[in-house]
């Protein structure tokens, strides 16, 4: 669309980000404030994307990038509509039926109650898979690096580090990390920086899945390891994950 016109300034391509994800707490201190500087600004992107504004080409381009990284997902109350939705890459849905029973889920969830995921960095990569008697495994590591600066605690207004009233320390990043296995499988393992680690197993449909809460200081890291297994279907691999500010939702196949 080209730039578009915001109170304060402008959104481009290269700022975008950063101003909404980041730089309106550090400048707005207010939150009703904050909430009409949104609102404005949505109308004003939603509107320079449907009015013709900018080249429709390019548009097009950038919402197929956005909804391969499970940035644009979309659903419709008709019924009709949204059964033709499920199952595509728009729709968003992880279940027994979709993507596919043996993909692999890596979801992230913010436990701060802040404004501190921006500064989340996330690597997912699919290590390994062998496939024996007729099930597959899988071994995947997930490294979480905050990259917040050391004096984040100081130096950041209150509105990015939160309150305090979920009991992270300021500048702190927690994260809810969950791990999904493919339909019927089971998630054998998680090592934690190399330590073995354990936590309750759950379902959701038919999918194993296990959840673990980091929490990082600035500049801290940690790094898991998981090996799922499943029957052997014959797909290639797949991973879903989270999209964050530097990694999109579609990391490994």
């Amino acid at each position: 669309t080209g730039s578009v016109p915001v109170p304060g300034g402008e959104l481009t391509a290269d700022n975008a980000a950063s101003v909404l994800l980041s730089d309106v707490y550090w400048q707005i201190d207010d939150q009703e404030a904050q909430d009409g500087f949104f609102a404005i600004t949505a109308a004003a992107v939603f509107g320079a994307g449907t009015d013709g504004t900018g080249e429709p080409v390019q548009m097009i381009g950038a919402l197929a990038t956005a909804a391969d990284e499970r940035r644009l997902l979309v659903w419709s109350a008709r019924e009709d509509e949204q059964a033709e939705l499920h199952g595509t890459v728009l729709s968003g849905a992880f279940d027994d039926s979709a993507p596919s029973a043996s993909a692999l889920g890596v979801f992230f969830n913010d436990g701060t109650s802040a404004k501190m995921q921006y500064y989340l960095r996330t690597d997912v990569s699919h290590l390994d898979t062998a496939c024996v008697d007729q099930v597959r495994y899988d071994t995947l590591e997930v490294t979480l690096t905050s990259a917040a600066p050391q004096d984040a605690a100081d130096e950041f207004p209150p509105d990015v580090t939160g309150v305090g009233n979920t009991g992270v320390p300021a500048g702190s990043v927690r994260t809810n990390v969950y791990f999904y296995g493919g339909v019927g499988g089971e998630v054998r393992s998680v090592l934690r920086d190399g330590t073995p680690v354990d936590s309750t197993a759950h379902t959701d449909g038919s999918r194993p899945v296990r959840v673990f809460t980091t929490e990082l200081a600035p500049e801290q890291s940690v790094t898991f390891e998981v090996q799922l297994s499943q029957p052997d279907r014959g797909e290639s691999v797949e991973v879903w994950s989270t999209p964050t500010v530097g990694e999109g939702g579609n990391r490994a196949t």
